[in-house]
C-alpha cells in the first residue's frame, strides 16, 4: 500500500508542476486560465471473469462438504484531482488532465468443514482479494454557461492508463494431528497480481456557479477500464498430499494469469476553483 501511495502522491506532484510551467507562461499560450477540480465519485464494476472464478472456487469447495461464504467486488469509491486548462480563442472549452484512486471494495471467499463421519476435525480456507487502482487520465472538457442564469451544463472525454493491482491471499488451517507442518496443517500464500491497462472516461455534469471563481456540479459518466491480462504465479516449490497439491485447491484453477473489468458507471460531484 507504501508503495501505491507513493505512485499517487508523485502522479499529483507531476500534475502541480505541470499546471504551474503552463499559469507561468499563460500570457503567451493558447490557454489563459487554470481550474483545479476535486473530485469523489462512486462507481459500479462488474467483474464476471473473477466473478467465475470465485464461483468455481465456491463449487470446489460445496462438493468437498464445505460451508461457504462469499462476497463479490460490487462497487468504487473513487477520488480524483483534474487540471482544466481553458481556452482562450473557443470559450468553454478547456485540455484537462486528472488522477485519482479508486478504493475498490474487497472480494472474499471463505470455506469451513467441521468434524465429518470419516473425519473428526476442523478445516478452514480464507481467500481474499483487495484491490487498487491508480488512473491517469487526458482529455478535453466543454461548458456550456446557460444565458442570465449561474448554472451551465458540462461534457468530457478522458483517455489515458492505469496502474491495476490485486493482491490475492489465501491461508488454510486444520487442527487435524496428521498433517505435519510440512504437510500444511498452518499454510497460506500471497499473490501480488498487476498490469497496466488502457482505459477510456466520459463524463456528463450540471453546474452551479457558486461565484466568480469556483462552482460545483454533479456529474455522471461511464469508464472503460478493461484488463485483458493480469499475471500471477503461486507457490509450487512445496507438493501436497491429495487435494493441496501445489495449492490448486485452493484457487479452483491452473492458469497464471487473470482478466479483471474495472468499467462501469460513474456517479458524483465535482468541486472548481479558478486561478
Amino acid at each position: 500500500m507504501n508503495k501505491i501511495l507513493q505512485k499517487f502522491i508523485s502522479l499529483v506532484i507531476t500534475a502541480l508542476i505541470f499546471s504551474s510551467l503552463i499559469k507561468a507562461d499563460a500570457s503567451q499560450s493558447n490557454f489563459s486560465t487554470i481550474t483545479v477540480e476535486i473530485i469523489p465519485m462512486y462507481s459500479t464494476i462488474s467483474m464476471p471473469n473473477l466473478d467465475n472464478l470465485l464461483n468455481t472456487m465456491k463449487n470446489n469447495y460445496i462438493n468437498n462438504n464445505y460451508h461457504v461464504s462469499m462476497q463479490s467486488p460490487f462497487s468504487v469509491v473513487d477520488t480524483e484531482l483534474a487540471f482544466n486548462f481553458l481556452s482562450s480563442y473557443i470559450p468553454g472549452l478547456s485540455l484537462s488532465m486528472k488522477a485519482g484512486y479508486l478504493y475498490i471494495f474487497p472480494a472474499y471467499i471463505h470455506a469451513k468443514r467441521g468434524p465429518q463421519t470419516s473425519d473428526n476435525y476442523n478445516y478452514e480456507w480464507d481467500n481474499d482479494f483487495t484491490f487498487s487502482f491508480i488512473p491517469v487520465l487526458v482529455g478535453v472538457t466543454y461548458n456550456y454557461s446557460i444565458p442570465k442564469k449561474p448554472f451551465f451544463m458540462s461534457a468530457s472525454a478522458y483517455a489515458g492508463a492505469a496502474v491495476a493491482t490485486t493482491e490475492w491471499t489465501s491461508k488454510f488451517t486444520t487442527d487435524n494431528p496428521s498433517w505435519t507442518q510440512d504437510e500444511i496443517s498452518s499454510w497460506n500464500f500471497t499473490n501480488q497480481i498487476s498490469g497496466m491497462p488502457f482505459i477510456a472516461e466520459t463524463n456528463l455534469g450540471l453546474g452551479v456557479k457558486i461565484s466568480k471563481n469556483s462552482s460545483f456540479q454533479i456529474i455522471l459518466g461511464y469508464r472503460f477500464a478493461y484488463v485483458n491480462h493480469l499475471s500471477y504465479s503461486y507457490d509450487t516449490s512445496k507438493t501436497y498430499s491429495g487435494d493441496l497439491k501445489t495449492g490448486t485447491y485452493a484457487m479452483g484453477i491452473t492458469s497464471n494469469s487473470i482478466e479483471l473489468d474495472f468499467s462501469g458507471l460513474l456517479a458524483g460531484a465535482a468541486v472548481t476553483y479558478k486561478f
